[in-house]
């Protein structure tokens, strides 16, 4: 089953103000948590379930995900 993926409008609105191939990385990384919403590096966020962060060298992501989505809550780019 694929999920389907929903941005939250901040999220949005950060990932189009990142500058381009930094914009390109966080959405791969985005598009992935489509097939696979718990890669090797993330974390659960807080005691909410479903929660999840992934922190790299240049951004940050909260998202939830269910069996049938990944919503995205936080976009943080570290520049």
């Amino acid at each position: 089953m694929k999920r389907r993926l929903v941005l939250s409008p901040a999220a949005s609105d950060a990932l189009a103000a990142t500058a381009t191939v930094l914009r390109r990385t966080i959405t791969d990384t985005i598009l992935d948590l489509v097939a696979d919403p718990e890669p090797i590096g993330a974390r659960p966020y807080g005691s909410i379930p479903g929660a999840m962060e992934i922190t790299g060298d240049a951004y940050r992501i909260v998202y939830t995900h269910g069996a049938d989505h990944v919503s995205v809550w936080i976009i943080q780019p570290n520049t």
